[in-house]
């Protein structure tokens, strides 16, 4: 041990007399150094936490050395050279210092280092120590520069990663494919931007030091595009929502969208699928490079929500959105592939021209969808139009290019090669037989089963008839067995159904829901269908099961009143507030193991009206609250707060809130834009003797804009939910009183909290 600290205080010294050598430094400076690292020589080394490479610059000529450490004084130093010096960092020919910074919000570390390296020789190998001789080195590594000499290049592509065990094997497996570079297209850690999710983002980074080096022991370096997780909010939200994916991965630019070329004739364009910026936004700047790369042989695109989902419904509105602006600039510029996730399956597309399959056999090809390692999700069994193929099978993509050909192999977390494309690939028959063996996980698809409306015209329910649409779009026959499923004092009848469904056959069925007594409809309880779907396949029975929330909604439509209103927190220009925001239900009451905090309606409590003009919709809100707590910080869910969700209906899927109210007496803190989307509402909220009261607009164009992307139609309903946040002391979490069940929550159901435009 003690020679191993001489060792080190014998680099140490050696280098800081190299950096005074041209100094006039004195004998006491010098003595003073020696004692310094005499004593720092006998300090146990912290070396950095996590090595991984990115780049900055040219793939041939230069890499980005990037590594954390915990000591906040550690310089940022790379030595480097052509031949291995074994971790002696004064053998190395070179060296360069980058710079080192805290992470937002991270003020007490770790410290993100960032040295790029430049005026590398294409296709060389290169050998590297980082860190700071004073406080730790890393172990020797290497990598190797891309060609541009239009040798064959080999990269590894995936997304939706997280901590999961499976995670560490996917990038084990991928590394043993030798690739020269990785590709993730977001949801990186499952961090969603905040610093108190740092936790993830260390063990996500040390998992890819440790496990992303090839058997020939080269670090791979890896490019990311942006995902949802990667966002606090996830979408529509400006670059500084973003902080950490910039901070570990950006270039400075914080750019969300740009433009990289691997080797000399594989360029690759990481697109943002509305997060940081609109598909819209990008369409003049994703023209312009496509246009100037027309020259080489192929292009290639990735991002995050696929144009083409494996998982989701085809006509969410991200997708729709790609399809829209960046589909078009695909076909007529000939991408040859582009690379989607989010989904957490895998899918091979048909190729596709024009939304459709091209006729010719020369589209683009989508390959994804997500799932390397961030748990798969079911599939339909009646592959969709536009899939070649389709699996719920966790796994990652390695491609191989040369000037004549691509082609795409995906394996899965075991080593498994499951598909080969093109088909007459070598291995392809291969690959076929073993994707036959994988287990598959089927779900039904959201048109299957379509439950009409329960909206009553009454203030209050007694019985009403629930039909059903229940449709067999697969090719295969089916026996359904559905269920109504309710609580006391409800009841139903019949209360099971059987029936038998061809393939492709719809059938309607009903069911009575009663009532024991006349009851409000925010006093019923959920009820659920729940139904299984078994079809008989020619070598097997499988059996789909899947349910769905049936609540009642009282049928309410938004008056039309011609006379704006002033958005000032006042309420004269309302006569009424006729609707309730209560809830004795523990339930829907946030967090539950809380509710001693709760003192009921006098704690928090409200009461709202809507009303639209020919421009806006508008809403107005009182809150009862006995006690008001307000903190510095802009988080309304810490604080006593208003939390507003609003989208169309039918087809809106969103369930992000969209902004807040606090109750402040200075303006500029009452409003709080959840996102980008939502700096064209307007906010007010003023603190009164009893708790608070507030108004908002939502400019009407808005919702129409939502129901274009989603294929809703001409704008007739919209849906909406509010939460009261209440805190009442420190130390106390505050809770959420909603007026409808949480959107996307175990209660909520599909046209809760729907109101009528026409």
């Amino acid at each position: 041990m003690i020679s191993a600290l001489l060792a080190r205080f014998s680099m140490c010294w050696m280098i800081e007399m190299d950096r005074v050598h041209n100094s006039p430094a004195s004998r006491a400076t010098v003595a003073g150094l020696l004692f310094g690292l005499t004593v720092s020589a006998f300090v146990q080394a912290a070396p950095p936490i996590a090595v991984y490479l990115t780049w900055q610059g040219n793939t041939s000529t230069s890499i980005t050395v990037n590594y954390l450490t915990e000591e906040l004084s550690a310089r940022s130093i790379v030595y480097f050279d052509t031949e291995s010096q074994e971790g002696e960092a004064l053998r190395y020919r070179r060296q360069l210092g980058g710079r080192g910074s805290t992470l937002p919000g991270l003020p007490s570390g770790p410290k993100v280092h960032r040295v790029q390296l430049t005026g590398l020789f294409p296709g060389r190998d290169y050998f590297f120590v980082a860190g700071d001789p004073r406080t730790g080195m890393t172990e020797e590594r290497k990598f190797r520069t891309l060609p541009n000499g239009g040798e064959p290049i080999r990269f590894v592509v995936g997304g939706d990663m997280g901590l999961a065990p499976e995670v560490r094997a996917l990038c084990i497996q991928a590394a043993r494919q030798e690739p020269q570079f990785a590709l993730i297209g977001g949801d990186i850690a499952y961090a969603n931007g905040t610093p108190r999710n740092w936790a993830r983002w260390r063990q996500w980074l040390s998992n890819w030091s440790e496990t992303m080096v090839t058997p020939k022991g080269y670090t791979v370096p890896v490019t990311l595009a942006i995902g949802n997780h990667e966002v606090q909010g996830g979408y529509d939200q400006r670059s500084e929502k973003a902080s950490f994916y910039f901070a570990l991965f950006g270039s400075g630019t914080n750019a969300s969208c740009f433009r990289m070329q691997f080797g000399s004739f594989v360029p690759f364009y990481f697109l943002d699928s509305g997060h940081l910026a609109s598909h819209a936004s990008q369409v003049p700047w994703l023209e312009e490079v496509l246009r100037a790369d027309q020259g080489l042989p192929y292009r290639f695109a990735l991002y995050h929500i696929p144009l083409y989902p494996s998982h989701r419904s085809f006509t969410r509105r991200l997708s729709a959105a790609g399809r829209t602006h960046w589909a078009p600039l695909f076909d007529r510029y000939g991408l040859t592939t582009a690379f989607e996730t989010h989904e957490h399956t895998f899918k091979r597309s048909r190729l596709l021209r024009n939304n459709a399959v091209a006729a010719d056999g020369e589209g683009v090809l989508y390959l994804g969808d997500g799932g390397w390692g961030g748990g798969a999700r079911e599939i339909y069994l009646k592959s969709r139009w536009y899939l070649d193929k389709v699996s719920s099978t966790l796994h990652f993509w390695r491609v191989d290019v040369s000037k004549e050909k691509v082609e795409y192999r995906a394996f899965d977390d075991h080593g498994g090669l499951f598909d080969i494309y093109p088909s007459n690939s070598a291995e392809a028959s291969e690959a076929e037989a073993y994707f036959a063996t994988l287990k598959q996980a089927y779900m039904l698809p959201e048109e299957a089963l379509i439950i009409e409306p329960i909206w009553i015209e009454s203030p209050k329910f007694r019985r009403e008839v629930v039909t059903i649409e229940l449709s067999n779009i697969d090719v295969y026959p089916a026996d359904a067995e559905i269920a109504l499923v309710t609580e006391i004092p409800m009841r139903v009848k019949p209360a099971r159904r059987h029936l038998r469904l061809a393939a492709g056959e719809t059938k309607r069925l009903s069911f009575k829901l009663v009532a024991a007594q006349s009851l409000f409809p925010a006093d019923i309880p959920l009820s659920r269908i729940q139904f299984i779907m078994t079809f008989a396949l020619p070598d097997r029975t499988l059996r789909i099961e899947r349910s769905e929330n049936i609540g009642v909604e009282r049928r309410r439509s938004v008056p039309f009143h011609p006379d704006a209103v002033e958005i000032d927190g006042v309420l004269g220009e309302w006569a009424d507030l006729p609707i309730e925001v209560v809830h004795t239900n523990p339930r829907e009451i946030r967090p539950a193991d809380l509710l001693d905090f709760w003192e009921g309606p006098g704690d928090a409590s409200g009461r709202f009206a809507v009303r639209r003009d020919e421009e806006s919709l508008y809403m107005a809100i009182r809150v009862v609250d006995d006690v008001l707590q307000q903190r510095s910080d802009p988080d309304p869910w810490r604080q006593d707060a208003l939390v507003f969700w609003v989208d169309v209906f039918p087809g809106g899927q969103d369930h992000r809130a969209r902004f807040a109210l606090l109750p402040a007496s200075d303006p500029e803190r009452r409003f709080i834009p959840f996102s980008r989307a939502a700096s064209v509402f307007r906010g007010a909220c003023l603190p009164a003797a009893d708790g608070y009261q507030a108004e908002v607009s939502v400019p009407l164009a808005f919702f129409r804009e939502l129901a274009d992307e989603t294929g809703s139609g001409a704008l007739q309903q919209i849906r909406l939910n509010i939460a009261i946040s209440d805190k009442d002391r420190d130390g106390q979490k505050a809770l959420a009183v909603f007026w409808r069940p949480a959107w996307g929550e175990e209660l909520d159901f599909s046209w809760s909290g729907v109101f009528d435009l026409r």
